[in-house]
């Protein structure tokens, strides 16, 4: 898909919904073209961008196709300069249409787990010839631009708390379900815990659901270190006991952390999690 050959978004909408038979196909391209969005050029997603950005009226339950899609596009795909556009129409979206509420809290919820790729790290064994590879995970994002993430999605989630107070169900099951679990890569669920607990210190109707959870969370965490260090004193439970501990005294200093600091966390992660 080019930027030439995308139409007026309120015209492919409004076809599609007139049931017109080139409207239908225009529609069930682009839904289809959105699962690739990660090959778009910058121009092709920016233009995309502008030309859907104010047909949020008219993307009701007829839209739900479109709107999934939407919803689960990741944002690293999204030019920054148009990443607010993009959110606001989501924004929008969640707001007038309460069909598509759940999905859109979802997404917004979702952006505390930072994307994160792999790293290959090759070990010598003193004791064998051959190398070992080890998994590791660092950030896809810069500090800057994950930052950026963080804000557009818990100032949108403060938003559906200040006008939708129903969206306060949908957000507390919401995080409970992307919780990551503890084996996912140290940083994501640092990073999780760290966006939750600042939920929890702007709406103090979450805090109770949010702290039990990991509180929840860690005891299973250290559960699950302790008998594998009864079973064996391997590398794998070793770091697991790091993460845990890492986690931890993260949770019980935060409690101290003011509303002040509330952009600045995740600017100096990088050097705190030593990467």
């Amino acid at each position: 898909m080019t930027a030439e050959r995308i139409a007026s978004g309120r015209a492919v909408i409004n076809d599609f919904k007139a049931g017109t038979l080139d409207g239908i196909k225009t529609y069930d391209r682009i839904c289809k073209a959105l699962d690739l969005i990660g090959r778009w050029s910058a121009e092709t997603v920016t233009n995309f961008v502008e030309q859907f950005a104010d047909i949020d009226d008219l993307l009701d339950e007829d839209c739900t196709a479109l709107v999934e899609k939407l919803c689960h596009i990741e944002w690293r795909f999204i030019p920054r300069k148009s990443r607010p556009q993009f959110v606001q129409l989501l924004r929008r979206i969640g707001m007038q249409h309460v069909v598509h509420t759940k999905s859109v809290v979802d997404c917004f919820v979702f952006q505390f787990l930072a994307p994160v790729q792999p790293v290959a790290l090759i070990q010598s064994q003193t004791s064998q010839a051959k190398a070992d590879e080890v998994s590791a995970f660092e950030l896809i994002l810069p500090d800057d631009e994950l930052e950026e993430n963080f804000h557009l999605a818990h100032s949108s989630l403060t938003l559906f708390l200040q006008c939708l107070p129903v969206s306060l169900i949908l957000i507390r099951k919401s995080v409970m379900r992307y919780y990551p679990h503890f084996s996912c890569p140290k940083i994501r669920y640092v990073l999780y815990v760290r966006n939750i607990l600042l939920l929890a210190s702007f709406h103090s109707v979450l805090r109770n659901d949010i702290w039990s959870l990991i509180v929840e969370n860690l005891a299973q965490f250290d559960a699950h270190v302790s008998q594998g260090a009864d079973n064996s004193f391997n590398t794998a439970t070793d770091e697991l006991s790091k993460n845990f501990a890492e986690v931890f005294i993260m949770v019980k200093t935060f409690i101290f952390i003011s509303n002040e600091d509330f952009t600045y966390p995740y600017l100096c992660l990088s050097n705190e999690m030593g990467m």
